[in-house]
């Protein structure tokens, strides 16, 4: 096996080729940022100080992403991120996508570590709203910002709201470029697994699923990409 290089920005390990070889490291540094049910190596402390994310479903959703750039000589330089929580995921994205901008959307009401959340808040040019996602201010303010490459829902996970935000945001997607809905195959949450039916058997997009059912947490990404 090549050797792997990476560059460590603020202690994150960043993979420069996106290649195969280079997955098991960048996995195994995600690992070691989430708790045992979703695949990783800490002990769930009840402050939702951690990454909720599959690591194997993270990393392989990002090297697809990034390697896709790379065939199509593109950057995917404005994200938008629907369910904010305490920001790891939005974190983790933009150190290894370095957005020009992002969007974050979220309610807050949920309990979140408050040294968690304002150190995701740091070294990204960030635009919080504060709301919820399906409503006619949110959406309002969130339009100003668009046309966004990549898109990540993961706000209410009841059907009706999944639906909704799917509606509500689609268009503001650049062409060609990306939707991602998390949990799509978390048995917690079956109107996620619905919707993904629906939509990825639609053919209004191309889908692709990154799933790994390793582990006692069920979650699952998929992945849109507007034709």
């Amino acid at each position: 096996m090549k050797e792997v290089i990476f560059i460590f920005m603020n202690n994150y390990p960043y993979p420069k080729s996106f290649s195969d070889d280079e997955k098991i490291k960048f996995c195994d540094f995600l690992r070691n940022h989430t708790t045992v049910e979703w695949g990783g190596n800490n002990l769930y402390d009840g402050t939702h100080s951690h990454l909720q994310q599959i690591p194997e479903e993270l990393t392989e959703t990002i090297f697809f992403l990034k390697n896709y750039e790379k065939s199509n000589n593109i950057k995917l330089k404005k994200f938008l991120e629907i369910g904010f929580y305490t920001g790891y995921t939005n974190t983790i994205l933009n150190k290894i996508f370095e957005f020009d901008e992002i969007v974050g959307i979220d309610t807050f009401e949920q309990f979140v570590d408050g040294n968690s959340l304002m150190a995701n808040h740091r070294f990204k040019n960030l635009i919080l709203v504060c709301g919820d996602s399906t409503s006619k201010r949110t959406i309002s303010i969130t339009k100003k910002f668009k046309p966004f490459d990549l898109i990540l829902i993961d706000g209410n996970h009841d059907y009706e709201f999944i639906k909704k935000d799917f509606e509500n945001y689609k268009s503001m997607i650049s062409k060609n470029c990306f939707i991602l809905l998390h949990d799509i195959k978390n048995k917690n949450f079956p109107g996620i697994s619905k919707f993904w039916k629906e939509i990825s058997n639609s053919k209004q997009f191309i889908s692709k699923e990154f799933i790994c059912g390793d582990y006692p947490m069920k979650a699952g990404i998929g992945l849109l990409q507007k034709l």
